[in-house]
């Protein structure tokens, strides 16, 4: 079988790894700088890590939802137990995020080379197969960017998992599949999303082998479930009490949006799918071998709803993120780049194929340098609200804040002991409980100053922090002004 020239291979792994690093020091700042821009989920997971130390697994945090949010009920725990031993060496939870994605990355790194090598690729082809996996600009953007790094340590356990299971697509299934059930249980317990995608790589062992082996499979996923079910158990009861199935969960529909915000992830959207599908012909092209057809038709089909839209249709699958999937093709993708026999291709597909490894990772990042922006600092509204928040009286809220409000309530919970009506976990609450909550800033914008002193009342606000013209708006409304600074303000319920 004639393989990528090394030649090739150079170039992505350059130009991938070098952008992953970059991104990954200006990510750095937070040690010294909080995130509080509105393109930022860490502060979420990083208000979790804290509440962990204070309060514990599956307790009522005090701090968020008047008291209604239990720890966990419904995300999963397993970064936040791997990052918390950072926490405590380092006391910040800004320092153990940071620490965290890194190890996660050197994990990583080493799941490529040591499972690559049992498959049959050389150090280049596992490095290429880091670096297209974990350094792209969608793993950027979503992991250390965004700030999600509780995904990124869910698909660290898929690529083992999806590893260790390619090896029996052409071999007799025996006990020693079991070992998948160590990055399975990972994956369950890092992120519902991956975990939901990630069975299906076992649905690909039930299509390419006999009945009798069946018995292995349906084993693994029994002690996976028997090991993770002091979370799960507890998680599909408070699916009924939370507002996670609520319709505006089923982030799938995002793929039909003409909206600006998600033009960029639509685009994508087409490009994984269609990729994994051109590839996977041109392995099977060049390969002849059924089985394989089997192994992989879960994927494909999987590729050709999402790419035709129909998965907005499918339950469960429709409340999957879109990038969830174009990493789950990515991961597929990657693997089959290095399995085609470019000796059986053509020179048109050839070059298509050895053009794409170097134009899709160039365009790629120049879309991504031109589209996000970098690191965030501190606006001068940011740096008032700091100021307000020491001198907040009670339980507060945040109203029309040009950054993350959600942001400050984790900081302010960490930094100041503070308590708030609301918080960085919705689906984690009752839907009733969250759109009435919502509620309020509207109320405020109309100047329905009744009904909003009464909700205020009714989620036991005493302080409000808030800019610009809507100080005016607290003023007319009667509360007390206690500070009123340049951009911001802070107002007492009376």
């Amino acid at each position: 079988m004639k393989k990528l020239e090394k030649k090739w291979l150079c170039v992505p792994i350059i130009l991938l790894l070098l952008f992953l690093v970059v991104k990954l020091t200006e990510k750095t700042q937070i040690v010294n700088e909080f995130p509080f821009d509105r393109t930022n989920d860490l502060s979420s997971y990083m208000g979790n890590l804290y509440f962990l130390h204070e309060y514990g697994y599956h307790e009522f945090v005090p701090n968020w939802y008047n008291g209604r949010y239990k720890l966990f009920e419904v995300y999963p725990p397993a970064w936040y137990y791997f990052t918390y031993p950072f926490y405590l060496i380092t006391g910040s939870i800004e320092g153990a995020a940071i620490l965290s994605i890194i190890s996660i990355l050197v994990i990583g790194s080493l799941v490529c080379l040591y499972l690559g090598r049992r498959l049959g690729l050389n150090l280049l082809e596992r490095t290429a197969f880091f670096a297209l996996i974990f350094a792209n600009p969608i793993a950027v953007g979503n992991f250390i960017r965004l700030g999600r790094p509780h995904e990124l340590f869910a698909w660290t356990a898929f690529a083992a998992l999806f590893l260790i299971l390619l090896e029996y697509r052409d071999k007799k299934i025996d006990k020693r599949i079991l070992f998948a059930v160590i990055p399975y249980s990972l994956v369950l317990l890092s992120h519902t999303g991956v975990f939901i995608l990630a069975s299906t790589l076992f649905l690909c062992l039930f299509l390419t082998h006999k009945l009798k082996e069946w018995k292995y499979i349906i084993l693994s996923g029994l002690v996976t479930a028997f090991i993770t079910s002091f979370w799960w158990v507890g998680f599909l009861k408070g699916l009924a009490k939370g507002s996670v199935l609520a319709d505006v969960y089923s982030f799938a529909y995002r793929l039909l949006s003409l909206k600006s915000d998600y033009l960029v992830e639509n685009i994508t959207s087409l490009i994984s799918p269609l990729a994994f599908l051109v590839l996977f012909y041109l392995y099977y092209k060049t390969n002849k071998n059924r089985r394989e057809l089997w192994f992989f038709l879960p994927q494909i089909l999987i590729a050709t709803a999402f790419l035709t839209r129909l998965v907005i249709a499918i339950p469960i699958f429709n409340r999957i993120y879109p990038d969830i999937y174009n990493m789950f093709f990515i991961i597929n993708s990657a693997y089959l780049i290095f399995k085609i026999d470019y000796g059986k291709l053509n020179k048109v597909w050839n070059r298509l194929v050895l053009g794409g490894l170097i134009v899709f990772p160039v365009l790629s990042i120049v879309a991504y340098l031109i589209l996000i922006p970098g690191f965030v600092h501190h606006t001068q509204e940011d740096k008032e609200t700091l100021e307000l928040l020491e001198q907040v009286e009670g339980k507060f809220l945040i109203l029309n804040s040009s950054s993350l409000a959600q942001a400050f309530y984790t900081y302010g919970a960490v930094y100041h002991n503070l308590s708030t009506p609301f918080g960085w976990s919705d689906p984690s609450v009752p839907a009733d409980y969250v759109n009435r909550l919502y509620r309020v800033q509207t109320l405020a914008e109309k100047n329905n100053c009744k009904e909003f002193v009464d909700e205020l009342k009714y989620f036991n606000t005493t302080s409000v922090i808030t800019y610009r013209e809507y100080c005016e708006v607290l003023k007319i409304c009667r509360l007390k002004e206690k500070i009123k600074k340049e951009h911001s303000c802070l107002y007492l319920v009376k």
